[in-house]
């Protein structure tokens, strides 16, 4: 059975619910961080050449997804960028979208690990554009 560090869960609950969740909204978002079941779509794919990383990607038996915190973005404040290395390169894949990097940011800021993982890749067929899911967990 897997131990859970329940100070980390509940330093998150606080972040989220400074940031306007419900004290039980904060929890249930900070428990879904700790179980790694946390799941978001990727921001921005469409730019510049990440529709060919996406495509390379797509065929990987698996490759590491890092969350890096730009705080001088010009458009968000809290912007979150979303890099994957292929093996050979590290490529810029988008963004955690606006919404959830609000209360993804406040935690790296403060030195939460954040894990994340390629949970799908979607699209590509029939002249569609590639789409990316990525995991979030502690």
């Amino acid at each position: 059975m897997k131990k859970y560090n329940l100070s980390q869960i509940a330093r998150a609950a606080n972040r989220f619910h400074k940031q306007g969740l419900t004290l039980s909204a904060a929890f249930r978002a900070a428990w879904k961080l700790a179980k790694g079941s946390g799941v978001s779509r990727v921001a921005g794919v469409s730019l510049a050449q990440r529709q060919a990383v996406l495509e390379e990607v797509a065929f990987l038996p698996s490759c590491a997804v890092e969350l890096h915190r730009e705080r001088g973005n010009r458009y968000d404040g809290n912007a979150v960028a979303v890099v994957v290395s292929t093996g050979h390169e590290r490529a810029r894949l988008g963004y955690l979208p606006a919404r959830v990097a609000a209360y993804i940011a406040p935690l790296l800021d403060a030195g939460e690990t954040v894990r994340a993982g390629l949970a799908a890749v979607c699209g590509g067929y029939a002249g569609l554009s590639y789409g990316a899911r990525i995991s979030l967990g502690f």
